[in-house]
């Protein structure tokens, strides 16, 4: 999203998980940072951190932790950062927030379908009814 719906996502509605924040304008990257470290709840020196991580282990630790006195905590990774460290963290919100809400049955036919599929195509290649289902090498 552009600065500006930034700027009005965070006055008009609840804050994402997690925001990437690229381009070519450090100007307006800052700006934007500014903006996301503003919802820090008070003392900002914990519920604010903008640094670069050394590893996706550092980075994850940093993304578990809780807000101190407050309703939100603010995490600036600079740098490279671990796509997996990210990506875990991002999932564990995930599945919390469906396990809150209650929306796992859903989500266990789909298992149960993606299971079926996958006992029957193995049986087939076992049996070598499937000569385009090669192993992997």
């Amino acid at each position: 999203m552009e600065f500006v719906e930034l700027k009005k996502h965070l006055k008009t509605q609840k804050p994402y998980a997690c925001y990437v924040c690229y381009g070519d304008d450090d100007f307006l990257i800052e700006r934007a940072v500014s903006l996301l470290c503003a919802l820090a709840s008070e003392p900002k020196p914990f519920n604010c951190t903008d640094r670069e991580f050394d590893g996706g282990r550092a980075l994850t630790d940093e993304l578990m932790q809780l807000p101190i006195m407050g309703d939100y905590r603010v995490v600036v990774a600079r740098g490279k950062t671990d796509a997996a460290a990210v990506s875990g963290y991002l999932s564990i919100r995930l599945v919390r927030m469906v396990a809150s809400q209650g929306r796992f049955g859903i989500f266990a036919y789909y298992c149960w379908a993606a299971g079926a599929v996958t006992i029957a195509l193995s049986i087939l290649k076992t049996l070598e009814l499937l000569p385009w289902l090669k192993a992997a090498v």
